[in-house]
């Protein structure tokens, strides 16, 4: 049954939005762009009113507009397993880089896909830098970039292959629902690029200095991220375990390891998990002159485990 939404829909949660916007005028404002938003979309229709108002309240929260003209968020459907189709608030790539450049991390933050044929190349080291001439040649996306300018002139930067960028299209929940035919549409279709500028933009502001006004941009991050399913997999988990068993960490840090896999861990922190381990991997060969049969043993099993864990994560990408 299609949503009929009026002003008056938006009562319960009046109070909540005037705390958190301040002004009636605006909140007002917002309702009216949210009615225009469901009225366009036949799947948003679809959305259950709870949904809407909830992602008017996230939207309040944050302190972005639903202003068609600026285009910092939308109203969104995403397919979630169990409920259906809801209304969800999606910040823009312009959203997210607006509220970066307002917490004063940055002078300012940008982000690009880089397309085939392009000339890329990054170059690392003291001071970062990315080379990027577009030729215009195709749409086909290989990686996506974000640079930030921090106040005293140095960048830093993130990079992400095609390869990273499919994978977290490949767990957000409207995605995989639209690939199994049950809605009839996905934002990494009819708006590639901008989703692929978003991910490095996100990752980047992991990394920028903090400041008493970082609530509202890490407050963004999670509600888009609340469409993934960035859960970690079993391979990485099983890899995770055998890199483990063959790495020069202390007890307390095998401990701490174990007890955060146990509580879960997304897939991105399981990789840098993972990269952690990697440079701390013993060699049992040349470590054999310091231990004894046992100890040996032990290493030889665990670097078998571990090549094992290699190749059933090659076979399944």
């Amino acid at each position: 049954m299609e949503n009929q939404l009026t002003q008056g829909s938006f009562a319960p949660i009046k109070d909540q939005a005037l705390a958190l916007l301040g002004d009636d005028v605006a909140f007002k404002k917002e309702i009216g762009f949210a009615i225009q938003h469901v009225q366009n979309n036949n799947q948003l229709q679809k959305a259950p009113v709870e949904s809407v108002l909830k992602a008017v309240l996230n939207l309040a929260r944050v302190g972005l507009t639903l202003n068609p003209v600026m285009k910092m968020a939308y109203l969104v459907p995403r397919y979630k397993g169990g409920v259906g189709i809801q209304c969800v608030m999606e910040p823009s790539y312009q959203g997210l880089v607006k509220l970066t450049t307002d917490t004063g991390s940055v002078v300012k933050v940008y982000a690009h896909p880089v397309y085939k044929g392009d000339v890329f190349r990054v170059e690392l080291g003291m001071e970062p830098n990315i080379i990027h001439e577009p030729k215009f040649e195709t749409r086909v996306v290989t990686h996506a970039y974000a640079v930030g300018v921090l106040h005293d002139g140095s960048k830093m930067i993130e990079v992400m292959g095609r390869a990273e960028l499919d994978e977290i299209a490949a767990c957000s929940e409207s995605h995989k629902a639209f690939l199994a035919g049950k809605i009839k549409s996905s934002i990494y279709v009819t708006w590639a690029g901008e989703m692929y500028k978003k991910a490095p933009l996100k990752r980047l502001c992991k990394a920028l200095p903090k400041t008493d006004r970082w609530t509202k941009i890490a407050d963004a991050i999670e509600i888009d991220n609340e469409g993934y399913d960035l859960s970690a997999s079993y391979n990485q988990l099983n890899y995770i375990d055998s890199l483990i068993g063959n790495s020069a960490i202390g007890m307390e840090e095998e401990e701490a390891l174990h007890l955060e896999l146990k509580q879960g861990v997304t897939s991105e922190r399981a990789g840098e998990i993972i990269s952690t381990l990697k440079s701390k991997q013993l060699d049992p060969v040349t470590e054999a002159q310091n231990a004894g049969a046992t100890e040996i043993n032990r290493a030889v099993n665990d670097r078998i485990a571990l090549d094992d864990a290699k190749e059933e994560i090659k076979q399944t990408d």
